[in-house]
């Protein structure tokens, strides 16, 4: 076992190696990120749900990958699916929703978690930079971006 599945076994998360997500990647998906949150939308297709952006409050927008083109590639040209099933030993992946959460304080994170619990308390997630924000430091409490099944 190794020392990810060993912490993902043990406290139902763990953080991928930086490895995981090519650095051209993360910054496309940067960019759409910010650009989604702006309303901004380059598949013309706009995110399930977009309440507007408040600099004050944490913003949640549903289903950002479809939105966003660099967001998108993030989920599936990155090595996010393989450090996963490496993870979980999962034989199939499938993104079934996105959750885009940003505020002033967060604007340059980009945390990805994915569950494989049938109670959707198990996460695998990669963070960027710095510390989460206080609001998201519990992954049992953010909902899951991609569902593994094995």
């Amino acid at each position: 076992m190794t020392a990810l599945q060993q912490q993902y076994s043990e406290q139902g998360f763990c953080f991928l190696d930086a490895e995981t997500i090519d650095e051209n990647l993360l910054h496309a998906a940067q960019k759409g990120m910010l650009a989604v949150r702006d309303g901004l939308f380059d598949t013309d297709i706009p995110p399930s749900s977009h309440p507007g952006y408040d600099t004050s409050r944490l913003c949640k927008i549903n289903d950002a990958h479809l939105a966003s083109t660099g967001l998108y590639a993030l989920l599936t040209e990155s090595k996010l699916g393989e450090g996963i099933a490496a993870v979980t030993g999962s034989t199939l992946l499938q993104v079934w929703a996105s959750q885009l959460l940003t505020s002033r304080l967060a604007q340059r994170k980009l945390v990805v978690w994915a569950g494989t619990k049938t109670d959707n308390t198990g996460n695998i997630g990669r963070k960027t930079k710095g510390c989460l924000p206080p609001g998201l430091r519990s992954a049992r409490r953010t909902r899951n971006v991609a569902r593994c099944d094995s």
